[in-house]
């Protein structure tokens, strides 16, 4: 995933799930991450970008899905 950090562009891999049609990634609580995602302030977002690569090597083809949104707190740890 990609966001404008406070130290700038910022590229970082995530493992992550899809939920209820949703991308969900965990970060430690008050982390870095945690930190650069969360603005403190209601209704203010910070923008990600999300991408996943899938390569068949065997059938020699692949896709690529790219995905830009807000990011929020889920509220709950699975």
């Amino acid at each position: 995933m990609a966001f404008n950090g406070p130290d700038g562009p910022t590229v970082l891999p995530v493992n992550y799930r899809l939920h209820d049609g949703a991308i969900v990634f965990r970060t430690a609580h008050g982390g870095p991450m945690d930190q650069d995602l969360c603005t403190g302030l209601e209704g203010v977002e910070i923008k990600i970008g999300f991408q996943v690569d899938r390569a068949d090597e065997a059938q020699r083809e692949g896709w690529s899905a790219l995905i830009q949104g807000p990011a929020a707190t889920a509220g709950w740890v699975v």
